[in-house]
């Protein structure tokens, strides 16, 4: 019997290290260590400041409130039944099967990096209390009880959003206070959120990146509350550079659009100014890195938005050479190119862009154009080892019990599967340069006022788990 038990071991043993890509076994512990999570700082996302063991509190489409997004009533008679169960025992249970038509994947292990992005709309409520900054006591007890609920999913890496509309959640010098945080931008905030969250995470020993959208600015009405001191605000009212080195376009519905300004990359001092942004949040808490979306309109060609991410990148090693400089395009390599005129192939393939590369694979692995397995496959082909990028594969929680419109023959995937993340979490597994995933985001997890598990994605949260714990 001992004899077949050990032979059941070595099998298992070989198996699992066929699939492995790291050296590094991600640990099952909910606690998260720096030394047996991150990794060495060439090539994972690395926590620079030591963190405090864990207190004993009581407690990105991206560009929207996504909460609000409508919730398709598709049957989903061949879902299996989750358990409901606490966090603990959904980590260290058995994933919930599925009826599927997919290949099965044996499972592997080997993700040190296990983000998660905090948008500002998963910020939103705890920033602000009916129309005015939250009462600063009440504001730390809300970021408490969201840094535990993502520690207990076993994440972490925090991208932690700061600069969404060229406004500001810390107090900037290049920046105005965002009116996400005070009700209006002509309002200044009473305390500095960021460096709460900053503070508290540290506690709880997360990875911390400073997530800014580098070209997108606020509304025609907002920026009429911004003060003259702002370069944004010069720029509006010179008429040598409004709309040469801020440019308006229309957005939103045919019921409620807005005029909405963006940088122009294609400037140089529109250029140094996003970069001293970046330099300024890295340098001001300490942050293990800056992370920027993909919000690139307007520019007019690949070498200005390159040049753009070259600046980023070499602000960022100036201040810390071992914080890390990472950006999520568009997974729609097409569009990335035609649209956002971002070169994520040269941005891989040559050294000094970027650290890693987050593409937003937001798709599951039916979609009849773009299926998941295919996009990560070809991101990963882009990188060099002479580059030193590694991959993060982005995936979205939005889509779960929702039909999938553009995804073809592959629209109902995420009504009648309950296991489409794990999947693509395992098939991230599979590639040679992957060092982990990013999950968008909070607010699909758990509610945002009151902490409360989700129950429309609590099923695919059960099932992917156990796997990125693993």
């Amino acid at each position: 019997m001992k004899r077949f038990v050990c032979m059941i071991v070595v099998l298992l043993f070989l198996l699992s290290g066929c699939t492995r890509i790291s050296d590094h076994d991600a640990s099952s512990e909910v606690h998260i260590s720096s030394e047996s999570e991150l990794g060495d700082s060439s090539q994972t996302l690395q926590i620079t400041s030591s963190p405090a063991s864990e207190p004993s509190f009581s407690a990105a489409d991206n560009s929207d409130d996504i909460s609000s997004q409508t919730i398709a009533s598709v049957g989903t008679s061949s879902k299996a039944a989750a358990s409901k169960e606490t966090v603990s025992k959904q980590t260290s249970s058995q994933a919930v099967s599925s009826e599927s038509s997919y290949q099965q994947v044996i499972p592997s292990v080997g993700l040190q990096t296990k983000a998660i992005w905090i948008s500002q709309f998963d910020l939103q409520y705890a920033l602000k209390d009916n129309g005015s900054q939250r009462k600063k006591e009440d504001f730390t007890a809300m970021i408490r009880t969201m840094l535990q609920n993502i520690q207990a999913y076993g994440f972490n890496t925090l991208f932690v959003q700061a600069r969404p509309y060229s406004d500001s959640f810390y107090p900037s010098e290049y920046f105005p206070w965002s009116a996400m945080v005070t009700g209006s931008y002509s309002k200044t905030a009473s305390y500095d959120p960021y460096q709460i969250i900053v503070t508290e995470a540290r506690k709880y020993g997360f990875s911390i990146h400073g997530w800014i959208n580098p070209l997108r600015a606020m509304t025609e009405q907002e920026i009429q509350q911004v003060d003259d001191r702002y370069l944004i605000k010069q720029w509006y009212n010179s008429a040598q550079k409004r709309g040469v080195n801020i440019v308006s376009r229309t957005e939103g519905t045919d019921n409620n659009k807005v005029l909405r300004w963006y940088y122009n990359s294609s400037v140089p001092e529109v250029r140094r100014l996003i970069a001293d942004g970046a330099k300024e949040l890295l340098q001001k808490y300490n942050l293990d890195g800056i992370h920027i979306d993909d919000y690139f309109y307007y520019s007019s060609s690949l070498a200005d938005v390159s040049a753009m991410v070259k600046e980023i990148y070499d602000a960022v090693k100036s201040v810390n050479p071992k914080a890390q400089f990472g950006i999520s395009p568009e997974g729609n390599i097409d569009r990335d190119y035609s649209i956002h005129f971002a070169d994520v192939k040269r941005w891989c393939r040559e050294k000094g862009f970027i650290d890693y590369i987050c593409p937003q694979i937001y798709y599951g692995m039916e979609h009849q154009t773009y299926p998941f397995s295919k996009v990560v496959s070809e991101f990963n082909s882009y990188i060099t080892e002479e580059s030193g990028v590694f991959l993060l594969a982005g995936m979205t929680l939005g889509k779960v019990n929702n039909e999938d419109k553009y995804a073809g023959s592959g629209r109902l995937e995420w009504t009648q599967h309950n296991d489409v993340i794990l999947r693509c979490i395992r098939e991230t597994k599979k590639q040679s340069h992957a060092q982990g995933v990013a999950v968008f985001c909070y607010q699909y997890l758990f509610d945002r006022t009151t902490g409360e598990k989700i129950d429309r994605t609590l099923e695919e949260v059960t099932n992917f788990l156990p796997e990125l714990l693993r």
